[in-house]
């Protein structure tokens, strides 16, 4: 029996690895994603989350999926799933190219997205054939077509169920190809002896000629994208800057220009918002890092949406958080029930010419504060403020949540400042109550450290400071804890009749 020996091509690899090829991307559908080098032995898989009106991801947000040892020669999208074709390797003489996927999926807590298998690649057939592989291109039913350029030829393979087979190209004295998604299909752009651009879109059983303006520009091009039946290319320009151009029914569109043209790009584009990014690095002057930049234009109105590095999503999804908050809540609001208890028969001590506020004042108060700190904190996070202060900022799938404990921590410090000052906020100020110690004698203010822990027990405890209305005294747990309670001027006793 023939021993099986695997010899990996050493220099192709090391030439991926070590010098890197430059980002490569694709999208399809509403996802996108791309492939670029993220230290000098490792490349990192990123997803681009859908856009668009239904979403609330902002232009310049990846998903940093995977880390790989070695970068894939090409990759094509299928929607939600990614596939990767790596260098080759020779098995008992043959030249075999590894094939693997992975697939986005919702994260656990619907606020993001998640890599499916979470450690491992899906694996696909191996892909037969020498040569550098020019092109990886899906179509709308998940098939693969890879583009190889050998030695004396070109050859095209697409991938049926677990097999690979070799496609008949239209112009065999071609001298260059191009392969491009093009609506439900592929298309091949090839350029014959006489330098003449033709295109051939992949019908049910053969290759149509199509006519398509301006076609010619593709050569030079540092991408070329499909987007229905329309052709979306970067063409260099004056001044080392880059136009986006759209070849479409019997027009060449300029769409967008920028001024500084990205490094060798890779292209994304995201055809359910028709949003176009750029995927380019830069290595630092010592050649050791790289930072990556990400271009993202609207093709819809040309406008330029991000250009600068990428930026990761939230870690803590809404959804996670709500969760945490409501396990928080209902914990802490258990214990606090448990170990603080009123005094037996409800016995208290009120300063002089002072009385218990009653509960409606109390939360009057409540929401003046409440929504003060919505106004001023609501701005800073882009979101509403009766959004904010009635909690839902949680129901958004963006990092908008994070204005929820702000708002509740800048309640819970401004309230300690002018009760242990002032002896109220700006709310109990209008309803002319106010925070004083549990005492006889003159109205004292409360300290500092006991003022602190009523308010977090009220600002991060809402059903503790409920229950005002039910508590002997109207009293909550925060009032317990502090010693203290919330009161009103006392009523003056009616002068006595003096003929009585």
């Amino acid at each position: 029996m023939r021993r099986r020996r695997s010899i990996p091509l050493v220099f192709g690899v090391l030439a991926l690895c070590v010098l890197g090829l430059g980002p490569i991307g694709s999208g399809v559908g509403e996802h996108g994603w791309a492939v670029y080098q993220s230290t000098m032995f490792r490349v990192l898989i990123v997803h681009f989350p859908p856009r668009g009106t239904e979403t609330t991801v902002e232009p310049g947000v990846v998903e940093p999926f995977r880390s790989l040892e070695i970068s894939p020669e090409a990759i094509a999208s299928d929607g939600d799933r990614l596939w990767m074709v790596f260098p080759p390797s020779i098995i008992n003489g043959e030249s075999l190219r590894r094939v693997s996927s992975v697939r986005a999926v919702r994260a656990f807590d619907a606020s993001g997205w998640a890599v499916d298998p979470p450690d491992l690649l899906n694996a696909g057939p191996m892909l037969s054939g020498t040569g550098s592989l020019k092109r990886l291109v899906s179509d709308a039913s998940g098939n693969l077509y890879a583009l190889l350029k050998q030695v004396d030829r070109w050859a095209l393979y697409s991938m049926r169920g677990d097999r690979w087979v070799e496609q008949t190209l239209p112009m065999p004295n071609a001298s260059d190809w191009r392969l491009v998604h093009w609506d439900s299909s592929v298309l091949l752009l090839a350029k014959d002896p006489g330098g003449v651009t033709h295109a051939f879109e992949l019908g049910e059983k053969d290759w149509n000629p199509i006519e398509i303006p301006g076609i010619g520009r593709v050569w030079d091009a540092p991408f070329v994208l499909g987007r229905g039946r329309d052709l979306v290319l970067g063409v260099h320009g004056a001044g080392g800057s880059l136009e986006i151009r759209v070849l479409t029914a019997g027009s060449d569109l300029l769409v967008h220009t920028i001024e500084t043209a990205p490094s060798e790009p890779g292209a994304v584009l995201l055809e359910e918002s028709n949003t176009l990014v750029l995927v380019s690095q830069v290595p630092d002057q010592g050649g050791r890092s790289r930072s990556v930049r990400l271009v993202e234009v609207d093709l819809n109105d040309g406008r330029g949406l991000f250009d600068g590095e990428p930026s990761a999503p939230s870690i803590l999804g809404g959804a996670v958080f709500r969760y945490m908050l409501m396990m928080f809540i209902a914990l802490g609001s258990v214990i606090t029930l448990a170990l603080l208890r009123p005094a037996p028969g409800g016995v208290f001590l009120v300063p002089n010419g002072w009385a218990i506020a009653d509960p409606s004042r109390r939360f009057s108060a409540m929401l003046v504060d409440l929504f003060l700190h919505s106004a001023i904190i609501a701005p800073l996070f882009g979101v509403g403020i009766l959004e904010l202060a009635t909690g839902n900022v949680l129901a958004r799938p963006d990092s908008a949540w994070i204005s929820l404990p702000v708002l509740l921590l800048a309640g819970a410090i401004s309230s300690t400042i002018l009760e242990s000052t002032l002896g109220s906020t700006v709310g109990k100020k209008l309803l002319q109550i106010r925070v004083v110690r549990s005492a006889s004698g003159p109205a004292e203010r409360v300290a500092f450290s006991r003022v602190l822990l009523r308010n977090l027990i009220k600002w991060f405890l809402p059903p503790i400071a409920m229950l005002t209305i039910v508590e002997p005294g109207f009293r909550h747990r925060g009032d317990l804890a502090a010693g203290c309670v919330v009161v009103a001027r006392a009523p003056k006793p009616l002068a006595s009749d003096s003929g009585e």
